[in-house]
């Protein structure tokens, strides 16, 4: 028996779909025009990082004697969600028309350049953009948390 090896990419997701607050900006445009994303399913690795971010970590500075325990950060987590599984943000632009995510796949760039680009957007956006993630990966949103 021969398996597809391959991770499964969605069709073009419109952010719209997504998110009402990403629709009242975006506004009415042509369905050409519309703001969409490529997501591809989560492989392994992807989970097994997913996990390392969330485990509860102790730190321990010196002899042990300062220490904290750091916790799950969400918003951190959904960043690296979309960098890990984002083949292409269609339509997207800045206001001379060049590209937000001027590579694809997006999965492949540099996590420093991936994460100054999510950084300096609006939660809005990046908000609707995980959520499509996580339509492609509802594996990972078990508890329903976003």
């Amino acid at each position: 028996m021969k398996v597809k090896t391959s991770p499964v990419v969605s069709p073009p997701i419109p952010l719209r779909e997504m998110s009402e607050e990403f629709a009242k900006h975006e506004g009415e445009v042509k369905d050409e025009e519309r703001c969409m994303v490529i997501v591809r399913q989560a492989i392994e690795q992807d989970n097994i990082a997913r996990a390392e971010l969330q485990a509860k970590r102790q730190m321990q500075w010196g002899a042990g004697a300062v220490s904290e325990i750091v916790e799950d950060n969400p918003r951190q987590r959904f960043m690296y969600e979309a960098w890990w599984t984002l083949v292409e943000v269609i339509n997207l632009e800045y206001e001379d028309g060049t590209p937000v995510f001027p590579s694809t796949p997006i999965h492949k760039m540099k996590f420093a350049d991936f994460e100054k680009i999510w950084g300096a957007r609006e939660s809005y956006i990046t908000q609707a953009i995980h959520k499509a993630v996580r339509k492609t990966n509802p594996d990972w949103d078990w508890e329903g948390e976003g």
